[in-house]
């Protein structure tokens, strides 16, 4: 067979006396490979060096406890569904921010709504903030952020990813602005300028 056109799969070599962990014939890189529910699972240690290879294969197999096999397909709009439904229960006024919020999400979210969750990553929602946040109060955009941190949260919740892309946002929280208000001089007072 032709190298050029092996897959990733058909480089992997294992490793002997070490369960799940292979090693990619041509570049050196190592990588995990763990059966569950009949169905395997392969992921990139992402290093050439077998100790730190070993740590982040145990780190991922722990991990893998965390995932439901089940939901892991599930795909952003559908996590935004399930975001909507559980909010039922909130005000008017906060259900009306959340769908503000939420249309502006869609329409401008350039990744695509069929987009897995478990595939988005926190430069995907820096993009995304980033394009409002030259209009945005700081209020406005703290709450933007309490979107996407509840949003993400469900999907930890429910065992969809193990950890929330919006724990990689560079800014989470901004310090809310003072109003500002119109302090009128002591001679302005005295003539009854207009507040």
């Amino acid at each position: 067979m032709d190298t050029n056109h092996k897959s990733t799969r058909q480089h992997l070599e294992k490793i002997p006396n070490f369960p799940c962990l292979y090693r990619h014939s041509t570049n050196g890189k190592y990588y995990g490979i763990k059966k569950i529910s009949g169905k395997s699972k392969h992921y990139s240690l992402r290093t050439t060096d077998r100790k730190i290879a070993e740590r982040k294969l145990a780190e991922w197999m722990r991990n893998l406890d965390k995932i439901d096999p089940t939901a892991e397909k599930t795909t952003l709009n559908q996590l935004l569904e399930k975001f909507i439904a559980g909010r039922q229960g909130k005000s008017d006024s906060t259900k009306a921010t959340d769908a503000s919020i939420i249309k502006r999400f869609k329409a401008e979210w350039k990744n695509g709504l069929d987009i897995r969750v478990s595939s988005i990553k926190p430069s995907q929602l820096d993009e995304w903030l980033g394009s409002n946040e030259g209009r945005l109060k700081h209020t406005s955009y703290n709450r933007y952020c309490g979107f996407l941190k509840e949003l993400f949260g469900i999907a930890v919740a429910d065992k969809i990813i193990i950890d929330s892309p919006f724990n990689g946002v560079k800014t989470r929280w901004k310090k809310p602005q003072k109003p500002e208000r119109f302090v009128p001089t002591l001679e302005e007072f005295e003539l009854g300028f207009p507040i």
